[in-house]
């Protein structure tokens, strides 16, 4: 206990309050046993040597602690990426506030600014807003691709029937739905083809399906959706869209337990 207040209280020297600070230890408790001087001190600086205001600094490490899971130079190399493609520092903060994304592609932020700002001004055309927090996962699917696998993902889309329009609704509204095998993209389209008055309007409307499952979502929330529509147990109209859009939790919360008698013995993976 001792340890912990005295690393609070030093933490707190650097411009971090109370809050920050709490924020910090609900979201990565083995924050309290970084070291000050070794690994938070030198990410602090880095933010403040490229003129972060101290409020900024502390809001943007205690929202995103990932911050200190990185070495110095990753997060360096990661924040003059980003400004010099921004141009300020106000719009490095605003990208930060989904930074988890530096932590779990790194290799994005290792693109030259020339080849980042490619990447940016093609997602800029595609219409994605950069206020959205989709804005980055745009870019990371795009620069996971070369131009020429890109034109034949889109080829390929508009031979499974999709129009120019319905694959820029799918990328702003789902960008990583398009760096999906084609493949599985097929798997999934051919799946929900089967049933009836679904088309390819339904996957532009939820391009979520195209990221779920088959094996382990997909298929089995429709064999139980099949049951409780066959059985009349559905106490209320429900569609395709609403039993794909729930997570696996909320979806066994309101269409299996209730009806456990009913349905038997169901394989829910």
């Amino acid at each position: 206990m001792r340890s912990t207040t005295t690393t609070k209280f030093r933490i707190q020297q650097t411009g971090f309050s109370n809050t920050h600070i709490e924020n910090l230890i609900q979201k990565a408790l083995a924050f309290l046993s970084c070291k000050l001087d070794n690994t938070i001190k030198p990410k602090i600086k880095i933010f403040q040597d490229l003129g972060f205001s101290s409020s900024d600094i502390a809001n943007l490490m205690s929202t995103n602690p990932w911050n200190f899971r990185r070495s110095a130079d990753a997060l360096e190399q990661s924040v003059l990426v980003l400004k010099s493609i921004l141009g300020s520092n106000a719009g490095v903060s605003k990208l930060l506030g989904i930074v988890q994304h530096m932590f779990t592609f790194p290799r994005l932020f290792l693109h030259k600014p020339e080849t980042m700002k490619d990447f940016v001004r093609r997602v800029d055309e595609l219409g994605v807003d950069r206020k959205s927090k989709r804005f980055l996962i745009a870019i990371r699917t795009i620069s996971s691709m070369t131009k020429e696998n890109w034109e034949l993902k889109l080829k390929f889309l508009r031979n499974l029937g999709f129009s120019e329009d319905d694959t820029l609704s799918v990328f702003r509204t789902r960008p990583q739905a398009l760096s999906i095998t084609e493949r599985k993209i097929k798997e999934v389209i051919e799946l929900l083809r089967t049933r009836e008055n679904v088309d390819i309007s339904f996957i532009v409307n939820n391009p979520s399906v195209l990221l779920c499952s088959i094996e382990s979502s997909l298929k089995p929330r429709l064999v139980i959706f099949d049951q409780l529509k066959t059985k009349n147990l559905l106490r209320r109209k429900t569609s395709l869209s609403t039993i794909f859009k729930l997570s696996k939790t909320k979806f066994i919360q309101r269409y299996v337990v209730p009806y456990s008698a009913e349905l038997g013995q169901v394989s829910f993976l």
